[in-house]
């Protein structure tokens, strides 16, 4: 059993192109959904389209220091996140390798496909 969740306005608040581990903020009831979810069974997923690196706004880089420290603030609760997925790319970007259609940017599936052939969820 896995719960999938996306990471910008759903996990924590995002002003636009999130990426410094500063403006980490949760939404409401974020710790107690994941607690109750992981307690219950569930695996923990977080998926999330990350087109600022294509546009230019910040580096792939920044983006994995953040996922780290939202997983070190989440570990702290008592929650583990099995895997955290992003697609850099964004069709309209400024980083020739991140500027591009990709079958991993939601709303295609490609990320939670992946997820499901990795861990072998049932869909």
């Amino acid at each position: 059993m896995a719960l999938i969740f996306d990471r910008d306005n759903t996990l924590v608040r995002d002003n636009g192109y999130l990426h410094e581990v500063a403006d980490l903020e949760w939404m409401p009831g974020v710790i107690e959904t994941l607690r109750f979810g992981q307690e219950s069974g569930y695996l923990l997923f977080v998926v999330s389209n990350q087109g600022g690196i294509g546009r230019g706004k910040f580096s792939l880089n920044s983006a994995r220091k953040f996922n780290l420290e939202l997983l070190e603030r989440l570990s702290v609760e008592g929650i583990a996140i099995t895997e955290i997925r992003f697609c850099p790319h964004h069709p309209d970007g400024s980083v020739p390798k991140y500027s591009n259609e990709c079958p991993q940017r939601k709303p295609n599936p490609g990320m939670i496909t992946a997820l499901i052939n990795k861990w072998n969820l049932d869909r």
